[in-house]
């Protein structure tokens, strides 16, 4: 049996196993199953992911390995983490830490009205992709504002317009 609206151009990934089934006769049968899968969404594709590396990186900026970027809240000095990640998660942070020679360790300064705690759920966002905070979400929003970190910025505008986003909202924001 063909799916019947099936798209001429869409993808197809095609499945098929086989398997003897004991029937109540004592007969064994071959049976075929034969499952496909038609992409019918533009832009969408299940990907096995190993859902470990983010806080991998991040256990790496917490034990200092191979970190070459200083964080500071005004004075306090926060952690250290990787400029590799800082530039390719913020326009912002890219553009000022690509003028620094990579040899040397660089610093960035946060205003101490966000707090060193928004810092670091800020630069646990660009690690892993996830937020664990709620109390903070203007100020947060406020770095991903000024820093140009747009899924982040997705993410608190959802928290901050509703406690319970509608799920189509939540999807058109994070695709």
């Amino acid at each position: 049996m063909e799916a019947k609206n099936c798209q001429k151009n869409a993808e197809l990934l095609h499945f098929a196993a086989q398997t003897l089934i004991r029937i109540n006769f004592g007969f064994f049968q071959l049976v075929n199953f034969d499952v496909k899968f038609i992409s019918t969404i533009g832009n969408y594709y299940y990907e096995m992911m190993d859902d470990k590396w983010p806080t991998d990186f991040w256990m790496a900026a917490i034990n200092q390995k191979w970190t070459d970027v200083e964080i500071f809240v005004g004075t306090v000095k926060v952690m250290e983490v990787h400029r590799i990640i800082l530039c390719a998660r913020s326009p912002v942070l890219n553009e000022s830490l690509s003028k620094i020679s990579s040899g040397t360790k660089s610093e960035v300064y946060f205003q101490e009205e966000f707090g060193v705690e928004v810092v670091q759920h800020f630069l646990n966002f660009l690690y892993t992709g996830s937020l664990k905070l709620t109390d903070g979400v203007h100020q947060l929003n406020q770095l991903a504002t000024m820093y140009q970190v747009e899924t982040l910025k997705n993410v608190c505008q959802l928290n901050v317009s509703a406690s319970s986003p509608d799920v189509e909202e939540l999807t058109n924001c994070l695709i």
